[in-house]
């Protein structure tokens, strides 16, 4: 698939269709089997950009929604959460091709387009009535504890999801490594929380529940 076809995904035209997908009026409850299944068509297409990154969105969501209820969120928000994984890379559909599949260190410009999606991701998801808080989790997922302040304080939900996505991330082969084992993978994600890059508390749940979190990143 050619570049030019993602990037012709214009925000317009994507916004369009996921406008109309939830606008539905301020009194009536929102439908998730419904949402769902057009946020898994969108995860398919955003995960279909590279061969390195099938399924990628799904377990993520999956395994968002797995340490939502280890970390004791209600029904609610853990269903909110699976749909804010499933869209979570919504904004890497406007990130080329030769980015995404670099297998090299990216430079400077190019890292700065592929950090930017997070903040594609809030601003397209945020527009969408009744899903402000989705789009806010989405966009913090890159968000490291420690950048957090006052200002910008990240919420469970968005701590969760980052988690997850570095979870299943690690779980897959990138243009420029393999995929970790469970073992390499947990190390890796310690490191993180000492560095204050993740949440401590969401890792330590990770831990008394790594197998099957890591069935169910894998298996989504």
């Amino acid at each position: 698939v050619h570049d030019s076809f993602w990037l012709d995904l214009s925000w317009e035209s994507m916004q369009g269709p996921m406008l109309e997908w939830v606008r539905h009026g301020d009194s009536r409850p929102m439908d998730y089997s419904y949402i769902k299944q057009i946020a898994v068509m969108f995860s398919a297409i955003v995960d279909a950009k590279s061969g390195f990154t099938r399924d990628h969105s799904r377990g993520v969501a999956s395994a968002a929604a797995f340490l939502g209820e280890k970390c004791g969120l209600s029904d609610n928000s853990c269903r909110r959460l699976e749909i804010a994984g499933l869209l979570h890379d919504i904004g890497k559909l406007r990130v080329p091709d030769h980015i995404l599949d670099k297998p090299m260190t990216l430079t400077r410009d190019e890292f700065a387009i592929m950090q930017r999606h997070s903040f594609d991701t809030f601003s397209i998801i945020g527009k969408i009535h009744g899903m402000e808080d989705i789009a806010q989790w989405a966009g913090d997922h890159h968000t490291k504890m420690r950048d957090a302040d006052d200002k910008h304080q990240l919420s469970l939900e968005a701590r969760i999801l980052a988690v997850a996505d570095v979870f299943q991330a690690l779980s897959q082969d990138r243009p420029h490594r393999k995929a970790r084992t469970l073992n390499e993978t947990m190390s890796l994600i310690d490191e993180m929380a000492n560095d204050d890059q993740l949440d401590q508390s969401v890792v330590t749940c990770l831990h008394e529940n790594k197998d099957a979190c890591w069935d169910t990143a894998r298996t989504a």
